[in-house]
């Protein structure tokens, strides 16, 4: 894919991401006001996070151990569907026992990772789980069908499968969880993922001819690859998902609501993280495994897209530092959630907003790792990024309570994202990833100028309507940004490789 169509696609898919995200922050926002802080919402939040985001890593981990297996036939869509016919076959079979497992053992682990509930919340969590776990069998299909459709530079329709899940639920939210309540809406989660398959499947059988049959075949050599790289790519994938647990297993102790307003403010960072993060890297990741033969485009697109990826994520910080409480206030506080909860969920968003740069570089960089095919490398750095999480959430919990939780982690992942930089320097002959100092400074300059003006802007926004202070705020600070970008004759989006 040439340099123009990479940047359009890119801002395409973050459009559509864009839409997506705002469906899931109102799907969010609908369960915080009709569940609050109660310990309902501390079961729900629980729940989900042991299942349903846990499945999003381990769908991330398909599509990413996939794409390379599948990519090598992108000239050749017969092939492609055969071996993925195999791998959803041999997939789904795992992902039954998994869901047989989780079903049949939940509170065992369930205890453990909320060990600080009381046993009207544990219990409450414990059949949630039980009920969301089937969601794992859809997965298989689900992330395998994202692979194929970005091997086909379909990235769009890849992007939107997440919109049927979040209108069914918010449709479940406004007119039946009153009667039906949270064991209603964990059914409605998993029909939601269901839903997802029927956007993929129609477009695959019509558009590109494709037939699904099933096709147990545990000696194909690109299955034994696939089974190979998988398990270093899960663990890489649920690096930041179990820093996320362990957070919750912390917050668990910290009183009623400590969960849910952890989880309010870890979804909304997530949401806003992602959109940019899976908007770039879903359409990179396919290009970097087709070109990385071809040594010079390979090291300009990991070049050009660092730079791209540094500078995007730097102005977000800033964005989500300082204008946090607002945005939170405009968004969570209604019915149940009052103006004390806003500040907590606020100042644990600011929190996890500094690490934000970090979780956009661990994700590229793990990618990259991928196409190179040093899964393992890349997933000694994730175990690296989880036991400094440990390690700085037990520190920082007793001195900065439910705040230290959100701050370990923007650390956590923040060090092992300039890991993640020097191992891949290493692995990527001729790559030399900090080259360009002069784009490096400026890009420090740009922020530190922005950063500084913030402080100000801040006090002199006087407006009492949230949404145009919000607005007001960004427009200021995004002006100030370009300014600075174009005092200091940053040209980003000419570098090489982007």
């Amino acid at each position: 894919m040439e340099k123009n169509k990479i940047i359009k696609t890119i801002f395409s898919v973050i459009t559509i991401l864009l839409f997506a995200k705002v469906l899931g922050l109102l799907r969010d926002i609908l369960v915080a006001v009709n569940l609050g802080t109660n310990y309902e919402a501390d079961a729900y939040s629980m729940a989900t996070n042991i299942t349903v985001i846990l499945f999003i890593s381990y769908g991330g981990s398909i599509v990413n151990s996939s794409i390379p297996v599948l990519s090598k036939y992108h000239d050749n869509k017969e092939k492609i569907f055969e071996k993925a016919n195999k791998l959803i076959s041999n997939i789904l079979i795992i992902s039954i026992v998994l869901c047989f497992l989780g079903v049949a053992f939940s509170e065992i682990y369930t205890r453990f990772i909320a060990s600080g509930f009381d046993d009207k919340t544990f219990l409450l969590t414990s059949d949630l789980v039980k009920i969301l776990f089937p969601s794992i069998i859809f997965t298989t299909t689900i992330y395998i069908y994202i692979a194929m459709l970005q091997i086909f530079d379909k990235f769009k329709l890849a992007s939107i499968t997440s919109i049927p899940y979040n209108l069914l639920v918010i449709g479940y939210v406004v007119f039946f969880l009153k009667d039906y309540g949270v064991y209603g809406l964990a059914v409605a989660t998993v029909l939601g993922w269901f839903m997802q398959i029927c956007i993929q499947l129609p477009y695959l059988k019509i558009k590109e001819k494709y037939k699904f049959r099933l096709d147990v075949d545990f000696k194909d050599e690109d299955v034994k690859r696939f089974n190979k790289i998988i398990v270093p790519m899960l663990i890489t994938a649920m690096a930041y998902t179990v820093n996320i647990l362990v957070d919750k297993y912390l917050a668990s102790s910290l009183g009623e609501g400590a969960v849910a307003s952890l989880d309010y403010a870890y979804k909304f960072y997530f949401a806003i993280s992602t959109t940019v993060v899976i908007g770039i890297t879903s359409v990179i990741y396919p290009n970097l495994s087709k070109i990385v033969k071809e040594k010079d485009k390979f090291i300009k697109l990991i070049k050009g897209s660092f730079n791209v990826i540094t500078y995007a994520f730097l102005f977000l910080i800033i964005c989500m530092y300082f204008y946090s409480e607002p945005i939170v206030e405009f968004i969570y506080k209604r019915n149940n959630i009052t103006s004390d909860d806003v500040k907590v969920i606020a100042a644990v968003f600011s929190m996890y907003s500094v690490g934000i740069l970090g979780f956009a570089i661990n994700d590229f960089f793990s990618k990259v790792l991928f196409a190179v095919e040093k899964e393992k490398v890349a997933m000694k750095v994730s175990i690296l990024s989880v036991a400094l999480n440990v390690v700085l959430n037990i520190i920082l919990v007793n001195v900065y309570g439910i705040y230290g939780l959100a701050l370990a982690t923007a650390i956590a992942v923040s060090i092992s994202g300039l890991v993640f930089i020097l191992v891949t320097n290493k692995y990527v002959e001729g790559l030399h990833i900090f080259e360009d100092k002069i784009s490096i400074i400026k890009m420090i300059i740009i922020f530190a100028i922005t950063f500084i003006a913030s402080i100000y802007i801040k006090d002199m926004i006087l407006v009492e309507n949230l949404i145009l202070k919000t607005v007001m705020y960004g427009i200021i600070a995004g002006l100030i940004y370009i300014l600075a970008t174009i005092l200091v004759r940053l040209k980003i989006f000419k570098k090489e490789g982007m």
